[in-house]
């Protein structure tokens, strides 16, 4: 049985981790995917307690002592694509918190993971950028992650780069970006353009050098 997201009715890949025994959190996962329970809270519990440690600690490697401890788990695990119920994989979390070393780590073992899209259809690069990891993207960048690559919104990269509250944006990440080239003038699904973006959101204080990168 595949892992879907339980909101949007897609299914996992074949990856996923499978529902693995009959226990109480197995069973309120069966019934949360057949659609029988809509709380968020038993959602959120349930998707606590049956992610895999890989998963749970790459969301967590701001801290020290979980980076090892993730290193250690990264070197147990045969399939580092394993998602969670939002389709995202440790390769993501890791862009979202900006663990650069961690990062290098599970590229080096799964190269195949620079462009893979969550369930929203974002992708490490946007999660990185989304929350000014400068030094994330640049090595997502390297590695030739794809910058043409949009959401289910449409959204590209350079929208998720200014799609942040203003302490979390990164003039050097948009510098990043623009030196490969991403659509510029590309809309969303509502018609929002990237500059548009951010000159909309949090990074407004940042207009004047954001508009000279621009031209």
């Amino acid at each position: 049985m595949l892992l879907g997201d339980p909101g949007s009715g897609k299914m996992a890949e074949p990856n996923s981790p499978p529902v693995c025994d009959d226990s109480a959190d197995c069973r309120l996962l069966k019934r949360i995917i057949d659609g029988f329970i809509d709380d968020d809270d038993d959602r959120s519990a349930i998707e606590t307690c049956s992610t895999p440690e890989i998963l749970r600690l790459s969301q967590a490697t701001h801290q020290f002592q979980t980076c090892e401890e993730f290193t250690f788990a990264l070197e147990k695990t045969d399939n580092v694509l394993i998602s969670d119920l939002s389709g995202r994989n440790a390769f993501m979390s890791l862009a979202t918190v900006g663990c650069a070393p961690c990062l290098s780590k599970v590229y080096e073992k799964c190269p195949d993971c620079i462009d893979k899209q969550d369930y929203d259809g974002c992708t490490a690069l946007m999660n990185a950028a989304c929350n000014g990891h400068s030094e994330c993207v640049d090595l997502l960048l390297r590695w030739l992650a794809d910058v043409s690559l949009r959401d289910h919104n449409d959204a590209g990269v350079l929208h998720h780069s200014f799609n942040c509250d203003a302490d979390a944006f990164s003039l050097e990440t948009v510098r990043l970006l623009l030196q490969h080239n991403p659509d510029v003038n590309a809309p969303n699904t509502f018609g929002t353009t990237p500059l548009l973006q951010a000159l909309e959101s949090g990074t407004c204080t940042h207009r004047p050098r954001i508009c000279v990168h621009f031209q």
